[in-house]
């Protein structure tokens, strides 16, 4: 039997993947941050606890490996200390595949790219180089997940919450979307059938953030209102605040992903994965068919 090891076990991701894997049959070990009292661990995978701050050497994995797939990711820290955590795990990880000989998949992001402007597309990046150090690897650039976790969801609730909805840069970006299903069995096809290489995995084309908005809003019942915002004042206003070491709701950061937003033609890299994408309206309505509609608690 094949054997699994994957880091974010626990996470929107990562539990989709141990699910996934074991119901073909594989062997799969998980990383997660905390065991104790954890309500999201899956019987039958084998748990060991990692902290990514301040893992420095191998893991030691019990017997043979033959897939590592790394999706966790340290968010919270300053820029520096994000990086370096995040660096540290990947190379701890490639060195890990080679002991063990293993496939290493590093789940990257569509915001990983040479002229990222964001700290987040630069530091996946930057990890997609070090998962490079190893002969035999994926690099999946995923782009935004529509399922019941992740940024997906959290749009979600944010536009619950608040009536007047910020547009930056005018909303304009193409969001490119993967259902949450499909991206789960794109990384099982490159595990199982040892697809090499860097892929982009999104719909093409995308679709305005703008427009998403709308879809949501108007799927759950929400009168919202959309304002344009003068982005770069208020991005030059986050970066003061922030070199105060201000806590915001929002970051420079956030902003900065907005500002460099690119979009990507993934049709070709599709192919690999014997999968055609479908488009962003129909993603997003086959998440709003599998979920409730709009509820007293969700109308405002």
């Amino acid at each position: 039997m094949k054997k699994v090891f994957i880091t974010g076990a626990d996470g929107f991701l990562g539990r989709k993947l141990g699910q996934l894997f074991l119901k073909n049959g594989w062997i799969v070990f998980g990383a997660v941050r905390k065991l104790e009292n954890n309500v999201r661990l899956l019987p039958n995978v084998q748990y060991i606890e990692i902290k990514i701050d301040s893992i420095k050497s191998n893991l030691n994995l019990p017997g043979e490996i033959d897939t590592i797939i790394h999706c966790a990711w340290k968010y919270n820290g300053s820029k520096s200390e994000i990086a370096a955590a995040n660096a540290a795990i990947t190379d701890v990880l490639v060195n890990q595949a080679k002991t063990c000989q293993a496939r290493l998949i590093f789940i990257s992001s569509l915001a990983a790219h040479e002229n990222a402007l964001s700290a987040y597309g630069k530091t996946k990046y930057a990890c997609e180089k070090i998962a490079k150090g190893h002969t035999t690897y994926t690099i999946l650039r995923p782009g935004t997940i529509v399922g019941n976790g992740g940024l997906f969801l959290k749009t979600i609730h944010l536009l619950k919450k608040i009536p007047i909805v910020p547009l930056f840069y005018g909303g304009k970006q193409p969001i490119q979307l993967i259902g949450i299903d499909s991206l789960c069995q794109a990384i099982f096809f490159a595990a199982d059938k040892d697809v090499t290489g860097t892929y982009t995995l999104a719909c093409y084309p995308g679709i305005k953030l703008y427009s998403m908005y709308q879809m949501i809003a108007h799927r759950f019942g929400l009168k919202r209102f959309f304002i344009k915002m003068p982005s770069d004042i208020i991005l030059n206003i986050l970066l003061f605040l922030e070199s105060l070491r201000m806590r915001l709701p929002i970051t420079s950061d956030n902003i900065l992903g907005l500002k460099g937003h690119h979009e990507v033609n993934s049709e070709k890299d599709w192919r690999h994965f014997q999968q055609v994408s479908k488009s962003a309206h129909d993603i997003l309505n086959d998440f709003f068919n599998s979920n409730p509609g709009p509820t007293d608690e969700t109308k405002n």
